[in-house]
This record gives structure tokens, C-alpha cells and sequence, in this order.
């Protein structure tokens, strides 16, 4: 709404000039090269620095000694590349036009710039200037967008702005800068950048493909740039040698630093998973075997309790371990209970129970399935929560099987252990 009132008192102070003009959309399509173009010669319409309902077919190089101190450009399409250098300009304003590939070198606006609803087609570069108030809505760029040597002498907003490829601040002063609504696609750069207060990464949203947005932040204050870490990931130099992996591991370490003074939980518990993942797969001092070791733990970490941030996890695996276990033995029970782990106590109430297993009428059925679904219950549960298994009752013919026995009283242990530990933490 802001913008849209500055844009209707803008309007009504070229509306005088206007009105010598004539109706603009009368205009004829242009298709000139704009070299230094001296605008008093070009018709009032340009002399006014006034474009609009325009298309241009040629490069437009604006030059500093022939452009005026306001600017307006709206329903506008340029067709090649655009490029504005040297000069003062008062307001600078761009609104629901398209561009292919812009440059604006050297330029500083004492008033405000403000571009709008446009689109940019191709790379956007903003080198060497300064902007007293700079406001960016509702614009897509498709390509690289990159400010150097830029300074924003007051907040700079960047409200719902797409950013579908790269975007780069270098160099730059920034006084604050905000991002609400927008999205932010390949990757975000900011490298050796002055903050006066802070730059506002939170409100950004996630991008057409759902995926993270590549952070780097190099020789810039971290604790200046706020973020949520749902959004980004931290852009990591390839790891080939040990020195890039000791890299790696102090950037992580800053950024865990930076979350926990910060006191960013939900942040902090992505990036600390990350790290956990970072180390046991990355690391070249481990070698392929150590890698793939890596790789598993990593796994069962991750679906196990999720790091260690999701502990119910525990109790859900550990109920599907014991059913999955279950219904092996429950389908092996005959062989297992007689010939591989034999269970006195059961193997009496499991041979009573088949006795009428050959009488082929539903009762005789149900009830033979419920027989052994408990004693095959009671013997699962024997191994898997029993803290003694019984060496002599082992068949040691049978390796394969005893393996799977062995197997599933480890597995017991480990989840008891697991489930005591997380009952004594609460």
C-alpha cells in the first residue's frame, strides 16, 4: 500500500508534462540503441526520463551526462541488455516491467529507489552505488542478481522477491536489510559486509522446488544475520583433504556456536544432525570401509531416535523389532523350540498344543493358531527381554539359526538398555 501511494504522488507530479505528451500507449513500439542518448533530442516524452507501455529491441546504455534527476519505468520491456552509469538521481523507480540483463554502475539515489512486480530475465548487477532508501517488491529474478560495493544507507527491503538462481552481497554496507515473504533459490552469498543492526533472514519462505538455499557468509558477522536453518544449508568446500575437512568442521562449530547464543532451538537441532552426519560420512581419515560403517550408523541413528531428539521413537521401534521377530519365529516355532533353543518350560505347552493340529474343522484351527501365536509369544519374550540366555540349551548344528537366536537376544539387550536410560533421563 506504502508503495502504491509514493507511485500515485509521483504520478501526479509528472502529470502536467504528461498531458504535452498525449496518450503513451499511442506510442509507437521503440527500436533504438541507447548510446549516451541525448533524451532533449529524443521527443519530450523521453526528455522527461519518463518510460512507459515502451519496448526496446537494442542494448539501453544510459550515460551520466545526459540522464535527469527522477526516473520512471513502467510496462516496459527491454528486449537486450540495460545499464545505467554514473549519475545522481533523486528517485529511481521501476514497476511491472521485464528486463533481460541489467547493470547500474556508479549510481546513487539521495531519495529512494523502488522496483516493483518486474521481472528479470537474465544476470542483474548493482556495482558501486549507494541508495538512501531501497525497496524491492513482488520481483522475480531468474538469474544471478549481485550487489558490490553497494551501500544501503538505511533499512532495505526485499519483500515476497523470488530469487530463482544466485544472489551475492560483496563488499557491501548494510544499515538492515529484511527478506519477508521471499523465497531464495541455488544460493545466498554475503562476503565482507559491514552491518550496522541486522539482517533478517526469518521470514523468508520456501522456494518453487522445495529445496534449501546454499548459505555462505564469509569475513560478515554471523551473529548479525539472522535465519532459520529449515530454509539453508551451509555451503561446504569439497571435501578432498584433510584440511578441507577440518574446514568444514570449524564452520559447522561457528554456526552451532552462533544457534545456541541464540538460543535457536529448532535451527540448532537441524544443524547438530547434519554435523553428526558430516563427520561419520565425510571424513577422508576413515577410508572406504569406515565410510560405509558411517553411512549405517548414520542410518540407524536417524530411525532410531532421530539423533536423539525424538526418544518416543525408541518405544515405537522397539515394539516393531519384537513383532518382526514374532512372526519369524512364530513361523520357524516347530524347529526353532525343539532343535535349535530349546525352553523346557514352553516345549511341554507347545507339544500339547499341536496334538490336535491334524483335526481340519475351524475350532481345532483357531484354537491351535492361538496356542501357538501365545507360546511363541512367551518364547519371544523370553529371548529378546531375557537378561540369561541359557549356552546349554543351544544346538550349535544349526549356525544359521543360532545366529538369528544370538541375534535377537543382542537386539533385546540393546533395546532394554535404551528404554532404561531414557526412563531414568525423565
Amino acid at each position: 500500500m506504502r508503495f502504491r501511494i509514493f507511485l500515485l504522488l509521483f504520478f501526479n507530479c509528472w502529470s502536467i508534462q504528461i498531458q504535452s505528451f498525449g496518450n503513451v500507449k499511442n506510442q509507437p513500439t521503440e527500436n533504438r540503441a541507447f548510446n549516451c542518448l541525448n533524451f532533449e533530442n529524443e521527443g519530450d516524452l523521453l526528455g522527461s526520463n519518463y518510460f512507459m507501455h515502451r519496448d526496446f529491441e537494442e542494448d539501453g546504455d544510459f550515460c551520466s551526462q545526459n540522464l535527469k534527476n527522477e526516473i520512471l519505468i513502467q510496462y516496459s520491456n527491454f528486449k537486450k541488455k540495460l545499464s545505467f552509469t554514473e549519475h545522481t538521481f533523486s528517485k529511481f523507480v521501476i514497476a511491472d516491467s521485464k528486463f533481460e540483463e541489467v547493470n547500474i554502475n556508479q549510481i546513487e539515489v539521495n531519495h529512494y529507489l523502488a522496483i516493483a512486480r518486474s521481472i528479470f530475465n537474465g544476470n542483474c548487477h548493482i556495482d558501486n552505488s549507494s541508495y538512501k532508501k531501497f525497496d524491492f517488491q513482488d520481483n522475480t529474478f531468474k538469474r544471478r542478481l549481485r550487489f558490490n560495493t553497494v551501500d544501503f544507507e538505511s533499512k532495505a527491503r526485499f519483500s515476497s522477491v523470488k530469487f530463482d538462481s544466485k544472489v551475492f552481497f560483496t563488499n557491501c554496507n548494510i544499515e538492515s536489510a529484511s527478506f519477508h515473504g521471499s523465497s531464495f533459490g541455488e544460493e545466498l552469498v554475503f562476503r565482507n559486509i559491514n552491518i550496522k543492526n541486522i539482517i533478517d533472514l526469518t521470514g523468508v519462505i520456501p522456494n518453487k522446488n522445495n529445496k534449501h538455499c546454499y548459505l555462505t557468509i564469509v569475513e560478515t558477522p554471523l551473529d548479525k544475520i539472522k535465519f532459520n536453518y529449515g530454509y539453508f544449508k551451509i555451503k561446504l568446500p569439497e571435501i578432498k583433504t584433510n584440511h578441507d575437512f577440518a574446514k568444514s568442521i570449524r564452520l559447522y562449530e561457528d554456526y552451532i556456536q552462533k544457534f545456541e547464543n541464540e538460543k535457536e532451538e529448532y535451527s540448532l537441532e537441524l544443524l547438530k544432525k547434519e554435523y553428526i552426519e558430516f563427520k561419520l560420512t565425510k571424513n577422508p581419515r576413515l577410508g572406504s570401509f569406515g565410510l560405509l560403517f558411517g553411512k549405517i550408523l548414520v542410518f540407524s541413528k536417524k530411525y532410531w531416535n532421530d539423533f536423539g531428539y525424538d526418544r518416543s521413537l525408541i518405544w515405537q521401534n522397539t515394539f516393531l523389532l519384537f513383532i518382526s521377530i514374532f512372526i519369524i519365529n512364530f513361523l520357524f516355532l516347530d524347529f526353532f523350540i525343539k532343535q535349535v533353543y530349546c525352553l523346557p518350560e514352553l516345549l511341554d505347552s507347545y507339544t500339547n498344543s499341536m496334538t490336535n493340529r491334524h483335526k481340519r474343522n475351524l475350532s481345532n484351527i483357531l484354537t491351535t493358531v492361538f496356542q501357538k501365536s501365545k507360546i511363541c509369544f512367551f518364547y519371544t519374550a523370553f529371548l529378546f527381554f531375557g537378561l540369561k540366555l541359557k549356552i546349554e540349551n543351544l544346538n550349535f548344528n544349526y549356525q544359521l539359526a543360532i545366529f538369528f537366536i544370538l541375534a535377537q537376544y543382542v537386539i533385546g539387550i540393546v533395546c532394554l538398555a535404551y528404554l532404561a536410560n531414557m526412563v531414568i533421563a525423565n
